[in-house]
């Protein structure tokens, strides 16, 4: 797409009273943007579904200076741009009706021979949430046709986005704000790794805040996108369900790791499960097999390492760890005299590292991988 047909595609975007499904019509129809505003008024209302009022609304004069400034400001960022009629729209999401007519991106978009796979849940995650994200990509990181999709949140979004990067995936996030801005801006400090391992896509122009009402429609790119939405703790209300829920109405399918009942961060899981909305899943294993991946071998993202870099705190873990062998949590929480909530914490940043193993019964050992 060049920026000539980027330029008319901004004044559908910026042309109030006209949404999504009603711009892929005149696009499907017209071909493209450019042409759909060098048609006449009397072959628009031919096309089933617009109406007088909207075709009312495409005359009215748009100040293109706006147009013009996110023009400029897409091109001096590197900014992509990819509309649904263009073949490096994801394939997946074009097939849903209210799939976004425009993307903007930075890195790259998923190409169409990667089986894309959603990650999502609670933005509180606890100990098991975190594990489960983190073992889970662990082990879809032998197959390279894999890529994480998730939302950039906190909690299990960005896990899931960590890990993927940890173990050599490709990540993209879907966030619901303009290229811009970063949201949360704690997260900043990941955004040039996940960019250049994967992409940030959005639907909105630059300049469109982190508004609260564009995190529940950013959902159905992450939903659509993807064939597969694997839900990691969830409350009974929230975004993670809602991701489920519209990944349900694409037909896509949906999974789900179950918790305690009493748990508040698993009802949400435990809630999808018993409406047969989410399958139960313990492990990677049980999605790969429902999604019929082939075990595949692939060379280890992780390699033995050399001078890991670690903080003050890190580096007494691992000499505990080196001290003791094996231990559990509790104990390397009393030998290092901190809460148990930052030692388990620091594990899973050591964890990611490739500096310590996660062993049953809530033992750690040092994987031998620093020197």
């Amino acid at each position: 797409m060049n920026l000539k047909e980027l330029f008319h595609l901004l004044r559908l975007y910026y042309t109030p009273g006209i949404g999504h499904v009603t711009i892929k019509r005149l696009l499907n129809s017209c071909g493209s943007a450019e042409n759909i505003f060098k048609e006449s008024k009397n072959k628009l209302l031919l096309i089933p579904g617009i109406s007088p009022h909207i075709v009312n609304q495409i005359g009215i004069p748009i100040n293109e200076k706006t147009i013009e400034q996110e023009i400029n400001y897409i091109s001096k960022h590197h900014i992509g741009f990819c509309s649904i009629n263009d073949p490096e729209y994801p394939t997946a999401l074009h097939h849903c009706n209210d799939a976004p007519f425009l993307l903007f991106y930075k890195g790259k978009l998923p190409s169409n021979g990667k089986r894309l796979i959603s990650v999502v849940g609670t933005r509180s995650a606890t100990e098991y949430g975190k594990d489960c994200c983190v073992h889970l990509i662990k082990n879809f990181a032998e197959y390279d046709e894999i890529a994480i999709v998730s939302g950039f949140a906190y909690g299990i979004d960005i896990i899931a986005h960590q890990s993927a990067i940890e173990y050599g995936l490709e990540t993209y996030a879907v966030v619901g704000h303009g290229l811009r801005y970063v949201y949360p801006a704690m997260h900043k400090k990941y955004v040039s790794s996940l960019v250049s391992q994967g992409g940030m896509l959005t639907e909105l122009v630059s300049d469109a805040k982190p508004d609260k009402e564009n995190f529940p429609k950013r959902n159905r790119i992450i939903a659509g996108m993807c064939e597969a939405t694997i839900v990691i703790e969830a409350s009974e209300k929230g975004g993670a369900l809602i991701t489920a829920r519209l990944a349900n109405g694409y037909h896509r399918d949906v999974f789900a790791f179950p918790g305690r009942v009493s748990d508040v961060y698993s009802k949400g899981c435990n809630l999808l499960i018993k409406n047969n909305e989410a399958q139960l899943v313990e492990t990677a294993e049980d999605i790969l097999v429902s999604l019929g991946f082939k075990k595949k071998k692939k060379i280890p993202a992780i390699q033995s390492r050399l001078f890991v870099e670690m903080d003050p705190d890190e580096k007494l873990l691992v000499d505990i760890l080196s001290n003791f062998g094996e231990i559990t949590l509790d104990d390397l929480s009393i030998h290092a005299e901190f809460p148990v909530s930052k030692t388990a914490a620091l594990l899973l940043t050591l964890e990611m590292k490739g500096v310590v193993q996660n062993l049953p019964g809530k033992k750690f050992k040092l994987t031998g991988n620093i020197t």
